[in-house]
């Protein structure tokens, strides 16, 4: 803007003329990112051609890695469910997990979702996948898969202790004269 000779200063001024978004990728990382505290496992998917990014993370650690990228995400899911899932869960989810029930889910209910048991070091753990489509992008989906296992566990402790107390209920309106 100006200059002074004297002192051999010069002062400027700063415009920004216009402000675009970031790279679909980057933007995406960021929201897969942003989700890592709650979800180990995330999954970008573009339904026009079922590329997908999958993500890591350790859940509440905020850091989060591409762990791989493919071309053909429901195949590639049938292979993992088969080796990764429950042996009592697979058939359940291998029927349920199809792109058009997805789609048909999304449609009506706004998401997709499904509990069920993954299997790590012989030890099955509950998940819980959450899908959802993309507000500015409807051709692209995230899935999002968190650990449920104690409140599961809880559940059906809960549900025993339910069984357990109708029981000894309806023993003791049969046998009450006996006692």
């Amino acid at each position: 803007i100006a200059e002074n000779p004297r002192k051999d200063t010069k002062a400027y001024a700063i415009v920004i003329l216009a402000v675009s978004e970031q790279s679909s990728d980057t933007s995406y990382e960021n929201i897969a990112r942003s989700l890592a505290a709650d979800y180990f496992n995330l999954y970008y998917v573009d339904l026009n051609n079922d590329e997908f990014i999958e993500y890591t993370s350790d859940a509440g650690e905020g850091a989060i890695f591409a762990e791989r990228r493919g071309n053909d995400f429901f195949n590639a899911s049938v292979k993992d469910a088969n080796e990764k899932l429950y042996e009592p869960d697979r058939e359940s989810f291998l029927k349920e997990f199809k792109k058009d029930n997805i789609l048909k889910a999304m449609d009506e209910q706004g998401s997709f979702n499904m509990d069920y048991r993954l299997v790590g070091d012989g030890i099955p753990t509950y998940v819980r996948m959450k899908i959802m489509r993309m507000e500015d992008y409807k051709e692209h989906i995230i899935i999002g898969v968190s650990i449920i296992d104690a409140q599961m566990r809880q559940q059906e402790k809960e549900n025993r202790l339910r069984q357990e107390k109708e029981s000894l209920g309806r023993i003791a309106a049969l046998s009450s004269n006996y006692i």
